[in-house]
């Protein structure tokens, strides 16, 4: 649902959207993304992405 957003604000694929969008609801948010404007949106999927890279740099 909000995938094009996500590759729009993190220049991510399909797959890594699908990512970014489960952690956003799951850590970044705790909740769904229906309440939040594109900008919070935008920036809660850069923090979403730069938590992935992380956590893949630790493995």
């Amino acid at each position: 649902m909000y995938s094009d957003m996500i590759k729009e604000a993190t220049g991510c694929g399909d797959a890594e959207a699908e990512l970014i969008e489960d952690m956003m609801r799951d850590v970044v948010f705790h909740s769904n993304l229906d309440w939040k404007t594109k900008e919070e949106l935008a920036i809660a999927a850069r923090l979403a992405q730069a938590t992935l890279h992380f956590q893949d740099s630790r493995r």
